[in-house]
């Protein structure tokens, strides 16, 4: 992973938010031009517009954003990893549906109240806060003796405060879609030795 520096733009003041602005305004013309991918190859770090990209995937939006837009951004972003360019694209309605359905009140140890009560707010008024982002985990994990990929879409908030790369940062988000993609016993995913 790339250091980047942990800024708190809560306490930084309005320049440090101007500076987000910017950044905010490049990045969305990065992922118009449908780039992004560029930035998740080897040595990708190098390419102008890295840190905007990287900026984003770890603070979130720098400014509240309609639904339609966060979606359509995880979209083109999706099509960069292995598993999410094979599935089919995410809607507005669906991440509306997740939202609607989830049940924290019956669990409060699951999220605050304060994360539900925003997640019940993106639903109605079709608005992704400050903060907040439509963010994919992919990748492999051992259940019982097997390997299984699988896919998912989490709409996370507060990342404004509590950054993705910051190591033990607080997770606030909702799971929006789980796929499960493949399984095979774990010992088959393994490398096989030469004898």
């Amino acid at each position: 992973m790339i250091a980047s520096p942990v800024v708190s733009y809560a306490a930084a003041g309005p320049s440090a938010r101007d500076t987000v602005a910017a950044h905010e305004t490049r990045r969305a013309a990065l992922l118009q031009r449908a780039e992004p991918c560029q930035y998740l190859a080897p040595g990708g770090y190098s390419k102008p517009g890295f840190d905007e990209f990287y900026e984003l995937q770890n603070a979130g939006y720098a400014k509240p954003v309609p639904l339609t837009k966060a979606v359509s951004d995880f979209n083109v972003l999706a099509r960069c990893s292995a598993i999410g360019r094979r599935q089919p694209p995410l809607t507005v309605t669906e991440v509306v549906a997740a939202l609607r359905a989830w049940r924290c009140d019956a669990e409060p140890s699951v999220a605050p109240r304060q994360t539900c009560e925003q997640m019940r707010e993106i639903a109605r008024t079709g608005t992704v806060p400050v903060g907040g982002l439509l963010v994919e985990i992919g990748g492999v994990s051992d259940y019982r003796g097997y390997s299984v990929d699988a896919w998912e879409v989490h709409l996370k908030l507060g990342l404004d405060r509590d950054r993705r790369d910051t190591k033990g940062a607080a997770d606030h988000s909702r799971l929006i879609r789980l796929a499960y993609i493949r399984s095979m016993p774990s010992d088959a995913r393994a490398p096989k030795r030469a004898q």
